[in-house]
């Protein structure tokens, strides 16, 4: 798939120069030739000259993106072919379009690939070659957000494990009715009863001391004694 993407590339790439003059002096023609020979990044240059020398053409700037593309420079040719989508319509803004989408794919940004092929069929709803490339970008964006989901469960998996390992590792509270020793315990609390004489005397000392307690809030407060403020004249 991915040679079906570029082949479609170099096929939309071309606008070979019918000028006249020699290619010593033709930076289009030049800039053909290089590309040609595949030394891409010298032919983007040739091509960005050739657009400063024909401003009213463009075509350079669109071989430009192209030769960038093919040199590896995704970014560059990104801006490039956005440019010449926004200044010009119809074969040649479809052609840029495709491009960018392609130029994004290379990238694996599959999001922005899918955005740009989707213009590319809104310009030309035939372009079958756009249409095989949107599929394919959105199978690797269906595959992109697959392994996402993946990883987030693979990162969320080992939280519940240790949760799982700590239940394990807790130990077990035994019944209460098989706890050792309640019944060994239980002369010690009769052991540790008050009797009922006990008791009364308790009780017959606490009253007493709530009596004084009593007797003693009954007194009248003492006056409250305050030092006045000197004179500050």
């Amino acid at each position: 798939m991915h040679n079906r993407t570029v082949s479609r590339l170099i096929f939309v790439a071309f606008f070979i120069v019918l000028l006249g003059g020699c290619t010593a002096r033709n930076p289009w023609m030049k800039g053909d030739q290089l590309f040609k020979q595949k030394q891409y990044a010298e032919a983007a240059d040739a091509y960005n000259q050739a657009a400063e020398k024909y401003t009213g053409r463009s075509e350079p700037h669109f071989n430009r993106g192209t030769a960038q593309y093919m040199a590896e420079q995704s970014q560059d040719a990104i801006s490039t072919f956005q440019d010449v989508a926004r200044r010009t319509s119809g074969d040649l803004q479809e052609r840029s379009e495709f491009n960018t989408g392609n130029a994004y794919l290379g990238q694996g940004d599959s999001e922005k690939a899918i955005e740009h092929y989707k213009r590319t069929l809104y310009l030309n709803p035939g372009d079958v070659n756009a249409k095989w490339n949107l599929e394919l970008a959105q199978q690797q964006q269906q595959q992109h957000e697959q392994g996402q989901e993946e990883q987030k469960q693979q990162e969320q998996k080992p939280d519940d494990d240790k949760q799982d390992s700590d239940e394990r590792e807790k130990p077990q509270e035994q019944p209460q009715e098989d706890r050792p020793g309640d019944a060994d315990q239980q002369p010690q609390r009769d052991q540790q009863e008050l009797t009922q004489k006990e008791a009364e005397r308790l009780l017959k000392a606490l009253s007493q001391q709530d009596r004084d307690l009593q007797k003693e809030l009954r007194k009248p407060p003492e006056p409250v004694r305050t030092i006045p403020f000197d004179k500050d004249w």
